[in-house]
Formats: structure tokens, sequence, C-alpha cells
């Protein structure tokens, strides 16, 4: 049981934090780019975007 919580939390902080950033950027890019333009706009935002938040947690949980 505790594996499957374990796999459930993982599959959770995949999705907050990668999954749905990345449609809302994809979605909100300008309709006038192709497609794979706004898949790599979208991309590196939320690299960016993960990164940030690792600091941030990192920073505070020192």
């Amino acid at each position: 049981m505790k594996d499957l919580w374990l796999a459930i939390y993982i599959v959770d902080v995949v999705l907050v934090f990668f999954i749905i950033p990345f449609t809302m950027f994809y979605y909100e890019g300008d309709q006038d780019k192709s497609v794979d333009k706004r898949i790599k706009s979208a991309s590196l935002w939320v690299v960016t975007t993960a990164i940030v938040c690792a600091l941030m947690l990192d920073i505070l949980y020192g």
C-alpha cells in the first residue's frame, strides 16, 4: 500500500509541475506560431518554472 501511495504522489507532482503548466503555456502560446515553435516555447517555460520552483523549495527547506 505504501508503494501505491508513493506512486500516486509521484504522478501528482508530475501533473502539477510539468503536464498542467505545459498545457497552459501551449494553449496560451501565440496562435500564429507553428506547432513546433509552440511546443518549444511551452517546454522552455516549463523547464524555467520547474527550476525556479526547485530552487525555492531547496532554499526554503535549507
